[in-house]
């Protein structure tokens, strides 16, 4: 951060702009003036603890006693994955110090991601983790204490679903149309796309269906998440017994039904329905 602050200030601001969203300009030029005289106003306590203090998360922040930082046990045999929680947890305390409020959504792993690459995520990914709910509880001096939880870097197949999808939003029209073409393939019956497997299919869905919510969305990110819906739902009821494709699902349907988005979840039931070795709907509403 030090030598991105010396050498490429610009680009640190942009990145404390996006993640720090409720700080103020005055506060990200006090912190940038401290992060270049090598200053850093980093969190007073930092131990390793573990899963069950945790409650399971891989980090956790809270601003008691000038900025508490845990880290699992877990991430000690991992230098680089303990790094990426710390820094992540380094941009809950900043933004714990500089901003008038609670940044949106998961700001230290907004940060941290910034940090690694020396510019902001992209508008999909940063739209991604500012979706997202980083609060939780872990046991601090024997009490359930409120803290901001390290989230998980993402995979590979969430790189390409979000890079899919920035592609069909961006301005160049040649890689609008080769986007289009590959979500063609994923959602076509018989495609090699169609078949391919749950883990990069599940990343893409999820992409769009946070695309699709948000406000203005393009009937055309609309329709394709509702295709990426139709597929899940024949997938899973040709086969059955395959627990990829009918945890997904069900997992799909409750989060559905809990936004209150019936219609689309209507998609896939549909979908069950007329499928000749579909499951059974009721059973599966028993799920949710």
């Amino acid at each position: 951060m030090q030598t991105l602050a010396r050498e490429n200030p610009q680009q640190l601001e942009a990145i404390l702009r996006q993640s720090l969203s409720e700080s103020t300009p005055e506060g990200r030029e006090k912190l940038m003036e401290s992060a270049r005289n090598g200053e850093l106003p980093l969190p007073q306590n930092v131990s390793f603890a573990g899963e069950e203090q945790l409650n399971g998360a891989r980090a956790a922040y809270s601003p008691e006693n000038n900025g508490t930082v845990l880290l699992s046990e877990s991430l000690r045999d991992n230098p680089e994955a303990l790094r990426k929680a710390y820094t992540e947890e380094v941009g809950h305390h900043f933004d714990s110090q500089f901003s008038k409020s609670d940044s949106k959504g998961d700001e230290g792993q907004i940060f941290q991601e910034g940090l690694e690459q020396g510019k902001p995520v992209s508008e999909q990914r940063a739209k991604q983790l500012k979706a997202e709910n980083d609060h939780g509880k872990a046991q601090i001096n024997g009490r359930q204490t409120p803290v901001e939880n390290s989230g998980t870097e993402p995979t590979r197949q969430q790189q390409v679903a979000d890079q899919l999808l920035g592609r069909l939003q961006g301005d160049d029209p040649a890689l609008r149309q080769q986007s289009e073409s590959d979500y063609k393939r994923l959602f076509t019956p018989g495609s090699d796309y169609y078949t391919m497997s749950e883990s990069l299919h599940a990343p893409i869905r999820q992409s769009l269906r946070n695309a699709a919510n948000q406000e203005g969305a393009s009937q055309q990110i609309k329709d394709l998440y509702h295709q990426s819906l139709t597929r899940v739902g024949d997938m899973a009821s040709k086969y059955p017994n395959d627990r990829a494709y009918s945890q997904d699902l069900v997992k799909e349907l409750q989060q559905e039904w809990k936004a209150g988005r019936t219609s689309d979840s209507q998609v896939v039931l549909d979908q069950l329905k007329r499928a000749p070795q579909g499951r059974d709907v009721s059973a599966l509403r028993g799920q949710i």
